[in-house]
């Protein structure tokens, strides 16, 4: 009798655990193929990447030299690859984009887009825009708050902006 409650309260917790080993397997694989993109970017500009993070669907990263910030972002069948150099940008901002949501309390703003934007040096040429959320592709953001917040303020100590 007891061998057969162990037998089940092991399957039990192997049904449990699967699960969690399978998505963190899936991640794991994702955030391989997006720095492996990143890196392919670095690549033709002739650098490597030494920092870097990942979003749901998107990673950024710098090149060792500090030269270069690089984006990659796939989307379905859409893929997005940005490389900016460090000479060419003023500064860097987060931007956050909401939209006015009507509850049963009143009207709520909610996040609708998220874009780390590069102002450039040259004021003819048009900022460049990292998007980090959009609530096209999700309903809720995931830490993109955080990250963008991080590699604004990590872009604008490389450039030597003091920037709020």
């Amino acid at each position: 009798m007891e061998e057969g409650t162990t037998i089940i309260g092991m399957l039990a917790i192997a049904l449990c655990i699967m699960p969690l080993i399978i998505i963190g397997k899936s991640k794991r694989k994702k955030e391989r193929e997006l720095l492996a993109s990143l890196q392919d970017i670095a690549a033709m500009y002739g650098s490597d990447i030494s920092t870097h993070d990942f979003g749901v669907n998107f990673a950024i990263g710098m090149a060792d030299n500090m030269q270069f910030v690089f984006f990659y972002k796939k989307w379905k069948e859409t893929e997005i690859q940005e490389c900016i150099p460090f000479k060419s940008i003023k500064y860097c901002k987060v931007e956050k984009t909401t939209r006015s949501v009507k509850t049963k309390t009143g009207n709520e703003e909610k996040l609708g887009k998220l874009e780390l934007i590069f102002q450039p040096k040259d004021r003819l040429i048009e900022p460049t825009r990292f998007e980090f959320f959009n609530t096209r592709h999700f309903a809720q953001p995931s830490g993109e708050i955080q990250l963008a917040k991080k590699w604004e303020s990590i872009i604008n100590e490389r450039l030597g902006v003091i920037y709020d």
